[in-house]
């Protein structure tokens, strides 16, 4: 099979076509070239994924769909169910560490176990999807052991930026371990098939510095959700520990920047960690300006070889954005309490935005979906469209999201709502608390608040490099509502 391979099976949502559904997904992953631990896996996964969906519906003229598109390295399932709406915060959670553990939540265990990636869209009345991803086994570039860097920087040799070929692959993977070890935050870069793969589908966006001898000093890249949006966030930068002094990485960036905007992008995002400065300076040289702080985004054993090896608490970073084309004037919904800040913030940022009063939901059920990094003990709720249903959306995915074990919840509100202001006090009455705001493309600028999942972050250990992010601290701190439960129990 190759990438444009697609096929499509619809049957109806009752039990007795689960094992055509079942030996539809073990086919495909067949010819897809998965080993056959693996597809026995996907097959599996598959069926629990089914008989979840058919376990909640109570609509008999409901229909489900299960979509098979083959990739390079990996293939993803989209299981879609058509009919009454569903609530997957009604889904419980299995625990298998616990004998007295019930069994309702057996079937949401294993599909999660028998996948890489597991996401929950309710697309409103495109109907309710589970977007299902397996990799194909490719080896990890480990094989050696790190490169020890020299005592003394090198001097960094003349080298020419291009976007990345096939060939770049290893070597970009072999930098970055070199950089992180085994702990940067994005799993696919240690998978060469897989980064060449997602520059050739658009996913990923990547640059090289090459030497003229062929050796790769750096990389970085561009990364986006969807192949075809205009916005897109730096990141993935990785520069030999030989050179790091070169300015190779300024180089890369600056060069990645100038290319979305002869594209015709309207911005792009950065997070710049906090427990060094150095990202945070990059980008103030490159005009990134910060726009949030987002708490416990990366977990604590990411390290940064030579620089910060090891954490103390969960990584944070700094939100910026660099704006690449002219903003159009806006008119914004966000809640009252906010607005004096967001005021200070679109100033810093040259946006121009008016702010209006918000009026209640006209639809009854919201557009929204959860994507959930076990690996990084984050998830990002996204509320496209707030419904009726919002509060109970939110405290249902919030529920579920503790119950994997998520450390950092991230919901992003869309500010070009009318009924977003109308949650504010639910929003607060369920933990969350302001940590920025991100610019958007099409669809609009995001509100992001932060659940602390009763994590009391340490924030004088949060390195910042300029006093505009210090103030963006100190408004935040203030609202964090585990400090105040701690100071009231004081």
């Amino acid at each position: 099979m190759t990438t444009a391979d697609l096929s499509r099976l619809i049957v109806p949502a009752r039990p007795r076509f689960i094992p055509l559904v079942r030996a539809h997904a073990r086919v495909v992953a067949q010819e897809s070239g998965f080993d056959p631990s693996a597809c026995r896996a996907i097959e599996l996964g598959t069926e629990e994924a089914v008989a979840q969906f058919i376990g909640l519906a109570d609509d008999e003229t409901a229909t489900l769909e299960l979509a098979c598109e083959p990739e390079a390295t990996r293939l993803i399932l989209r299981l879609r169910h058509h009919g009454s709406p569903l609530d997957c915060s009604r889904w419980p959670e299995y625990d298998p560490s616990q004998p007295e553990a019930h069994l309702d939540g057996l079937s949401a265990y294993l599909m999660r176990r028998a996948f890489d990636e597991a996401c929950w869209r309710n697309l409103g009345k495109g109907g309710q999807e589970w977007q299902l991803v397996k990799y194909l086994a490719t080896p990890r570039v480990g094989a050696e052991p790190p490169p020890v860097a020299p005592a003394a920087p090198a001097a960094t040799p003349a080298f020419a930026i291009r976007r990345l070929q096939a060939d770049d692959a290893l070597a970009v993977s072999r930098c970055i371990h070199a950089c992180y070890g085994y702990s940067y935050v994005y799993d696919f870069v240690y998978y060469p098939d897989r980064l060449a793969a997602m520059n050739a589908s658009g996913e990923l966006i990547s640059a090289v510095a090459v030497a003229a001898d062929g050796e790769v000093l750096g990389h970085a890249a561009l990364i986006r959700s969807d192949p075809t949006a205009r916005t897109g966030e730096l990141g993935v930068a990785a520069v030999s520990p030989r050179y790091r002094s070169g300015g190779v990485a300024h180089q890369l960036s600056a060069w990645l920047l100038d290319w979305a905007a002869r594209q015709g992008w309207h911005g792009v995002n950065a997070n710049a960690v906090t427990s060094h400065p150095f990202s945070q300076h990059l980008c103030a040289r490159l005009d990134f300006r910060p726009c949030g702080l987002l708490l416990g985004l990366a977990p604590a054993s990411l390290s940064f070889h030579g620089i910060a090896d090891r954490l103390r608490q969960r990584e944070s970073c700094v939100l910026a954005y660099r704006a690449l084309q002219p903003a159009p004037a806006r008119t914004l919904y966000p809640p009252l309490r906010y607005q004096n800040l967001l005021t200070r913030i679109y100033g810093r940022l040259d946006r121009p935005v008016s702010f209006a009063p918000g009026q209640a939901p006209a639809a009854a059920t919201s557009r929204w979906e959860t994507t959930a990094k076990a690996h990084l003990g984050t998830a990002i709720l996204t509320l496209h469209q707030s419904g009726q249903d919002a509060a109970r959306v939110v405290a249902g995915q919030l529920l579920e999201l503790r119950r994997q074990g998520m450390e950092c919840v991230l919901l992003y509100l869309n500010l070009s709502d009318p009924a977003l202001s109308d949650f504010a006090s639910e929003w607060e009455r369920l933990g969350f608390h302001f940590a920025g705001v991100l610019p958007g493309g099409d669809e609009g600028d995001w509100l992001i608040l932060n659940h602390p999942l009763q994590q009391a972050f340490d924030y004088e250990r949060l390195v910042l490099a300029d006093d505009w992010s210090r103030e963006l601290l100190a408004a935040i701190e203030a609202e964090d509502p585990v400090l105040q439960a701690l100071a009231g129990r004081g």
